[in-house]
């Protein structure tokens, strides 16, 4: 990819400009929209898996998908390159830039500061991208303790049954004890998340449910979230964002991809705790 001959150096322009091609598209409005269901599937029975591209709407099945969550509180706003190309620019703490549509291959990513193109932040050379599968990439860990590093975190191709989600939790507080995941009447979901890991993925329902996160092993509640409710047949990743040294400032920061009719890509900010 970055040998000096003309072949070589036709085929690395061929795909920057299939890349930007690929992010102007992603910007239109009906990118937004969400491939339906063109059987129905009964019951608690989970869908066929479907490629990314045709489960977001952002492409057909030979493409891969890709977002990047921002979820190191210390590193300002960043922005992401492929191949040398810029694909995000100014994506804040707490964000997701949602999913666009790439070519399936191996990449080059490179984090650098939005204020200062020449800071890199991270360099995650090799970084493969196969066709039909969805990605993950968060940008997590601390600038000033010298963690940075970005987590790639491929996402479940399948479709949940009618009635359920699935969830999983990643666990980006970098200076945070390791910290379970339950419901409030004291069952725990997903125990023991140490920083800058992410769980496996869990089968929910999808129905109105009041979680808390507690130090592991802890009966004691860290912060509630109360009536969290997960989309029907969607795959959710939470992310624990923020520092412990200022607790007011943890959220929780929900990447959906959606599964049922009429859902979209998207991510919300869950919880802040109170002061």
């Amino acid at each position: 990819m970055r040998s000096g001959t003309p072949l070589n150096r036709h085929r690395s322009t061929l795909r920057t400009v299939l890349v930007s091609l690929l992010l102007a598209a992603a910007l239109l409005p009906k990118i937004g929209a969400v491939a339906q269901e063109s059987t129905p599937v009964p019951a608690g029975t989970p869908a066929p898996a479907r490629s990314c591209g045709e489960r977001l709407g952002i492409g057909d099945a030979s493409v891969a998908c890709l977002t990047v969550v921002h979820a190191s509180s210390d590193a300002g706003p960043v922005d992401i390159s492929i191949d040398g190309a810029v694909l995000f620019s100014g994506v804040a703490f707490g964000s997701s830039t949602g999913f666009v549509a790439l070519p399936a291959g191996t990449y080059d990513v490179v984090v650098t500061a939005s204020s200062q193109p020449s800071a890199v932040l991270i360099e995650s050379p090799g970084q493969q991208l196969s066709e039909g599968q969805g990605v993950e990439v968060a940008i997590a860990g601390s600038r000033d303790g010298a963690t940075l590093a970005a987590l790639t975190l491929p996402v479940d191709p399948a479709t949940p049954a009618p009635g359920t989600a699935s969830l999983r939790v990643v666990q980006a507080i970098p200076d945070a004890p390791p910290i379970d995941i339950g419901l409030t009447t004291g069952e725990t979901l997903i125990p023991g998340l140490v920083p800058l890991t992410a769980s496996g993925y869990l089968t929910i329902p999808a129905t109105a449910a009041s979680i808390e996160v507690r130090a592991a092993g802890s009966p004691d509640a860290l912060f509630p979230v109360p009536d969290f409710t997960a989309a029907d047949r969607a795959t959710l990743t939470v992310y624990a964002l923020g520092s412990v040294t200022n607790p007011t400032g943890i959220i929780l920061l929900t990447v959906l991809v959606p599964g049922g009719e009429g859902q979209s890509a998207g991510t919300l900010v869950m919880a802040t705790p109170a002061a």
